[in-house]
């Protein structure tokens, strides 16, 4: 069993988040880093082998939620009770 990493997951994300909205994945998830106030470093050095923790994942996770929910409406409805996507 392997250890799926912090860069991993929001990778695969940022990849989903590029399918639907019809952009490059790596473009977006360096955009989502610039969106949640992460420096630029901070990506760079991810990129490269260093580890990220878990709070900086879960911003950048956030906000490519964000991108998605923005972008992606298929499910929603007017009354959320009765929608098909009913968001964490």
């Amino acid at each position: 069993m392997a250890i799926v990493t912090y860069l991993q997951q929001l990778r695969s994300l940022s990849y989903f988040v590029g399918q639907v909205t019809k952009t490059d994945a790596e473009v977006s998830l360096r955009r989502a880093f610039a969106t949640a106030g992460i420096p630029s470093s901070t990506y760079y050095r991810a990129i490269h082998g260093a580890e990220l923790k878990s709070d900086t994942a879960l911003q950048v996770a956030t906000v490519l939620r964000r991108q998605l929910t923005k972008d992606f409406s298929i499910g929603r409805d007017k009354n959320p009770a009765t929608s098909a996507f009913t968001p964490a």
